[in-house]
């Protein structure tokens, strides 16, 4: 496991120089995540990470609270979000006026983005409890051009509620 912070051009290069040399037969399995907790990572670094056939893991945390809210974002930072969902998306998040409503939109075209492109995707809702979202809920997205992303979730809300005794009688 590697953990890097670094600029978003320069993630490419350093992930790429850490990955062993394929050998024949075998093939390194590279799994992101990417916890930028901003909209400052571009989608397109995405879709390359993921056509470099990397797996992807993303929660959509980013500060969305009554300062921070979701006129702030469509007003004073509309080239982030144009970066962050492609320029073509930027249109239909305005006029939103709920944080809520907000995210689920955001969350919803990065999903089809990302399908549009050949990504496999499935998403996940966590309780949220903090100060810098002003949501009940958040968001983590799986993306993948190799797995089905709906049977990796299925399996893993199968095995979600398995106990083990960790001390048996």
């Amino acid at each position: 496991m590697e953990v890097y912070n670094v600029r978003e051009d320069e993630i490419i290069q350093t992930i790429n120089s850490a990955i062993p040399p394929s050998k024949p037969g075998r093939r390194a399995a590279v799994f992101c995540l990417i916890d930028p907790f901003s909209l400052n990572f571009s989608i397109n670094t995405v879709d390359r990470l993921a056509s470099m056939g990397f797996n992807l893991l993303m929660p959509f945390t980013f500060p969305l609270n009554a300062r921070l809210d979701c006129h702030h974002y469509c007003d004073d930072q509309a080239e982030m979000i144009k970066k962050f969902l492609g320029a073509n998306n930027y249109e239909r998040l305005l006029g939103l006026d709920s944080n809520v409503h907000f995210y689920r939109k955001l969350v919803q075209l990065y999903q089809t983005n990302l399908l549009v492109k050949g990504l496999n995707s499935a998403l996940s809702s966590h309780k949220l409890e903090s100060k810098m979202m002003a949501l009940q809920a958040y968001t983590i997205g799986f993306f993948s051009r190799q797995f089905s992303a709906q049977s990796i979730q299925r399996d893993v809300n199968v095995s979600d509620h398995l106990q083990f005794e960790l001390f048996p009688r």
